[in-house]
């Protein structure tokens, strides 16, 4: 029964990894194409009406591109039905990056409108307590900690390679350059001789 155990604990915390660090790259992903998209007028427009809408209009703005790629994900259904699973998952993927970053984005948008909706700031409570649940139970697992400590160390070695790497490329540039001096000289006389 341990062992089973362990192999259901193991396999939990690396799941859990994967949807914590997936959601750690998404919010850092919509920063930066926010960052980005915000320097386009059109969507500056787009994203003050947003916050101008009252909260259940915000609310039917946040579950908009969920509905409106729902067609995309059925096609991806479709197309695993048929065996071609390589366009089932870019079909799934696509429409799970396109609606996951436009759902983020719409959501950071309209936060703190769809919080005045009382059973929506309920479900976020509860969703941002289970996700800290969730950061800390894993943040406090020996596997976690055990690639963590994995993690830095492999870091710290990429670094040090870096390091030894760029001292490297720096002799090897000075030599290059002391190089090209030289045949720049030689090129110089050689043309001087023959004039």
């Amino acid at each position: 029964m341990k062992i089973r155990s362990r192999i259901l604990d193991g396999t939990l915390v690396i799941l859990a990894t994967l949807i914590i660090l997936f959601e750690e790259y998404v919010w850092a992903l919509v920063r930066l194409v926010a960052e980005w998209l915000g320097r386009f007028e059109l969507l500056r427009r787009a994203e003050a009406n947003l916050r101008r809408l009252p909260p259940w209009g915000a609310f039917a703005m946040f579950a908009a591109p969920i509905l409106i790629l729902l067609p995309m994900k059925v096609l991806a259904l479709v197309f695993l039905a048929q065996g071609r699973f390589l366009s089932a998952m870019l079909c799934f993927v696509i429409a799970k990056a396109v609606g996951g970053l436009v759902c983020a984005w719409i959501y950071k948008t309209t936060r703190d409108i769809l919080l005045t909706v009382p059973w929506f700031a309920w479900l976020s409570a509860k969703a941002v307590a289970l996700r800290d649940y969730a950061h800390d139970m894993l943040r406090n697992h020996p596997a976690w900690m055990a690639a963590r400590n994995l993690i830095r160390a492999m870091r710290g070695k990429i670094a040090a390679l870096r390091a030894n790497l760029g001292a490297e490329k720096s002799a090897l540039l000075t030599r290059g350059k002391a190089a090209l001096r030289l045949l720049r000289t030689l090129w110089r006389k050689t043309s001087e001789g023959e004039k």
